[in-house]
C-alpha cells in the first residue's frame, strides 16, 4: 500500500493526517480573502522552493539538508510577503501570521525529502498538486466559516480586506462561533472524521483490487 501512503491527499503527508497542519488550517480559513492570499503563497513557495532545491541538490550536504530547505522556503515566503506589502501594507498586516506558516507547511509536506532520487518533472508535479490540495482545503473551509461566522464574504484589495455579499440580516444571523478557533476545531474534527471513514473505504477497495 505504498502508493496510498505516498498519496498527496490520502497518504501520511495529507493535511488531514498530521496534527501539525491544524494551526495553519485554522488561521488561514477564517476569511475567504486570507484563504486566497494563503493559497497563492502556498503555490508560490512550493514551486519556487522546489526549483531552488532541485538546482542546489548536489551542493547541499546531507547533514544540513533540512536546515537549507527551511532557509530556501523561508526566503521565498519572505519574497512573497514583500510583494504583498508593496501591493497593500494594510493587507500584509492581515495575512502576516498565516504567511509566516507557509514555509513550515512546505517542510511538513515532505517534498524536499526525496528530491535527490526523483526526476525534476515528478518533483514539480508533486509540488503543484500538494499546494493546490492544501489551498483547496483552506478555500473550502473559508467558504463555510466566513459566511456562517460573519454573514459575509471578503476579497483582498489594496485597501485591505473588502467585504462583499453582506447585509445586516446576514450579519445578525451569523453564528460567530464558526469563525472562532473553537468553531474551526469543531468543523475540522467533523471533516477529519469523515475523511478517515472514506480513507478506510479507499484502503479496503485497493486491498481487494490488489488481491484479485
Amino acid at each position: 500500500m505504498d502508493h496510498i501512503d505516498s498519496h498527496p491527499f490520502w497518504g501520511k503527508k495529507s493535511p488531514f493526517a498530521q496534527a501539525a497542519y491544524i494551526p495553519f488550517l485554522l488561521c488561514t480559513s477564517t476569511r475567504l480573502s486570507i484563504a486566497i492570499i494563503s493559497t497563492a503563497a502556498l503555490i508560490w513557495t512550493f514551486i519556487l522552493s522546489s526549483i531552488s532545491i532541485l538546482a542546489a541538490a548536489r551542493l547541499i550536504p546531507s547533514r544540513f539538508k533540512v536546515l537549507v530547505h527551511v532557509f530556501i522556503s523561508s526566503f521565498w515566503t519572505l519574497v512573497f510577503g514583500i510583494l504583498i506589502f508593496l501591493f497593500s501594507p494594510i493587507l500584509f498586516l492581515e495575512i502576516q501570521f498565516p504567511l509566516a506558516l507557509t514555509a513550515v507547511v512546505f517542510i511538513l509536506s515532505g517534498l524536499g525529502d526525496n528530491m535527490d532520487t526523483e526526476t525534476s518533472s515528478a518533483v514539480m508535479k508533486k509540488s503543484i498538486i500538494q499546494s493546490i490540495i492544501i489551498g483547496a482545503i483552506i478555500l473550502l473551509f473559508s467558504l463555510v466559516r466566513e459566511p456562517f461566522g460573519f454573514g459575509a464574504l471578503s476579497l483582498p484589495s489594496r485597501e485591505g480586506i473588502v467585504e462583499i455579499l453582506t447585509s445586516e440580516i446576514a450579519s445578525d444571523m451569523a453564528i460567530r462561533t464558526v469563525a472562532l478557533t473553537s468553531g474551526g476545531l469543531i468543523l475540522l474534527g467533523v471533516v477529519v472524521g469523515f475523511y478517515r471513514i472514506f480513507k478506510e473505504m479507499f484502503i479496503i477497495y485497493y486491498s481487494r483490487r490488489e488481491n484479485q
